[in-house]
């Protein structure tokens, strides 16, 4: 019993990135297929990126980070 127990949780934490990424490839296309939904999914990628949208006037004042 205690095999079973363990080798189920290995199975789902296996499992755990692959239904991760599938959550996230819906809510991408339900993004791109819904106005409502595109303001919410890009919302929730700019957070997992760690980024926030700033506004024009203050990213153009800026240097680019990529400038040789």
């Amino acid at each position: 019993m205690f095999a079973s127990n363990f080798s189920t949780w290995i199975l789902v934490a296996l499992l755990t990135p692959f239904w991760w990424g599938m959550g996230l490839l819906v809510v991408a296309l339900l993004g791109d297929l819904s106005a409502w939904w595109h303001v919410r999914a890009s919302r929730l990628f700019n957070q997992l990126e760690g980024t926030h949208s700033e506004p024009a006037e203050r990213a153009a004042a800026l240097p680019s980070r990529h400038a040789a």
